[in-house]
């Protein structure tokens, strides 16, 4: 399955289908759905490029902003509405599930999710979910219960990504402030928050063509207006 795209894609093998996954055809929607999910003609497949052997279809479109899919031990497969895209939508994220049996989606959780619902896997009965500076639990009757809050993930990258290890552990990903190591024009939660920076694991100095930078940061140029 590949999200960010509006769209669910499946890409198989010609020699068969995992029988975890549900069905890319005759998909209806649960009444509580106000957008028009697989309305119109299907995505057209004609821009990929495959290996030999493999065919892609589309599973669901006209999504949300999809950004994380998971499937639970039923086959159910769940899906992360991330809720921002940087162009300047802003809606409510939400995960939906699709019904592995009836192949009907319905809202599965819409509350107690922050924006930015980045990273979503499903262990041990639990799906783990991170939401910007947070990692969260969603248990299958939809309750969210926070694990871990105050990370610092409120910049150009956030807590993403799970993995549980053969030790029991959880694992995951805490992004960086910014791109570079410096704050620009192009940071907008800097004015909001400005005591967070990057946290390098050792101590480094920036230099640009062997020159350290002394001009004025973005907040005291934006004073200075």
């Amino acid at each position: 399955m590949y999200p960010n795209t509006g769209i669910i894609w499946r890409v198989t093998h010609v020699s068969g289908v995992s029988a975890a996954e549900p069905p890319p055809k005759n998909m209806h929607l649960s009444p509580e759905l106000t957008v028009t999910y697989n309305s119109g003609p299907p995505p057209p497949t004609s821009i990929f490029n495959l290996s030999p052997g493999y065919k892609i279809e589309p599973v669901l479109w006209n999504v949300n902003i999809p950004g994380s899919i998971a499937f639970d031990n039923k086959g159910n497969m769940y899906i992360g509405e991330i809720g921002f895209a940087y162009v300047g939508l802003n809606i409510q994220s939400r995960i939906l599930k699709v019904d592995h049996q009836t192949a009907n989606v319905s809202v599965f959780v819409d509350r107690g999710l922050d924006r930015l619902l980045t990273s979503m896997t499903y262990h041990n009965g639990l799906l783990y979910v991170s939401k910007r500076e947070r990692v969260s639990t969603v248990d299958m009757k939809g309750m969210v219960r926070d694990l871990i809050v105050s990370l610092p993930g409120i910049g150009d990258h956030y807590v993403d990504g799970f993995a549980f290890g053969p030790d029991g552990r959880m694992y995951f990903g805490v992004g960086t402030a910014t791109n570079s190591g410096i704050v620009g024009h192009d940071n907008p939660w800097a004015k909001a928050t400005r005591e967070f920076h990057d946290i390098p694991g050792k101590t480094i100095t920036l230099t640009a063509a062997g020159q350290c930078y002394r001009e004025h940061t973005v907040l005291q140029q934006s004073q200075a207006k």
